[in-house]
């Protein structure tokens, strides 16, 4: 069944540019299967009495950036991932996009209305620190 529990659009924040007009959106692309199972209560784990492993969507692949145009309501263009999104998104007046991946890898878009330019290259030197 498709989206799965967690929804295609999650509690990650998305982000709007004035100057392109555009929504990013970090959307997830995840199914699952569903099966009654025996409740059994444990710690830190969801109690619902049910198995749902999740499974690629559509596509094969589990996550996307999406530029969004809320006035014509359709994808303008996406950005795809083998992972879930589990972070949001920061979008800059400088036309930069930014977000986090689940290895904890910081990704940047420079956008604009038709299309994107992503780069990977300079992530390799940023770090995350914690709080």
């Amino acid at each position: 069944m498709c989206p799965n529990l967690i929804g295609g659009k999650n509690w990650q924040p998305m982000s709007y540019s004035p100057q392109t007009g555009l929504v990013y959106i970090p959307t997830n692309n995840v199914c699952m299967d569903w099966a009654v199972s025996e409740v059994n209560y444990r710690k830190g784990v969801f109690y619902l009495g049910a198995e749902f492993p999740t499974l690629p969507g559509p596509g094969g692949y589990l996550g996307e950036l999406m530029a969004w145009d809320p006035v014509a309501q359709k994808k303008v263009w996406s950005v795809k991932s083998d992972l879930p999104f589990n972070g949001g998104t920061l979008t800059t007046a400088g036309g930069l996009t930014f977000w986090g991946d689940l290895p904890r890898r910081p990704r940047c878009c420079a956008c604009c209305r038709t299309d994107r330019w992503c780069h990977w290259a300079a992530a390799r030197r940023w770090r995350w620190t914690s709080a």
